[in-house]
């Protein structure tokens, strides 16, 4: 339920910042800051940052993450050694 969720959000952010991208490359907006460039550099990211969290969502679904889920887990759910205690220095 939370991974189509997330899939769902994911699809509508791509979808809009994708158009945003799209209307500040054709607009040619420039930031003027210390240094000028052209806006669409900074709306250029969350287009594929959201793709790839919905790779990550749609593999979850198929189920091919638990594997290493439950491997991580199995390693993580053993008790820790004790740490070596140092000799004293003389």
């Amino acid at each position: 339920m939370a991974n189509g969720t997330g899939l769902l959000i994911c699809a509508v952010l791509v979808v809009y910042s994708v158009r945003q991208l799209l209307r500040s490359y054709a607009s040619g907006n420039q930031v003027y800051e210390t240094f000028v460039y052209p806006e669409w550099y900074q709306y250029a990211v969350p287009p594929p940052v959201f793709l790839m969290l919905m790779v990550l969502f749609v593999r979850r679904l198929r189920g091919h993450d638990q594997r290493s889920h439950d491997a991580w887990a199995k390693d993580f759910s053993r008790p820790m050694a004790a740490p070596a205690t140092l000799a004293p220095v003389r």
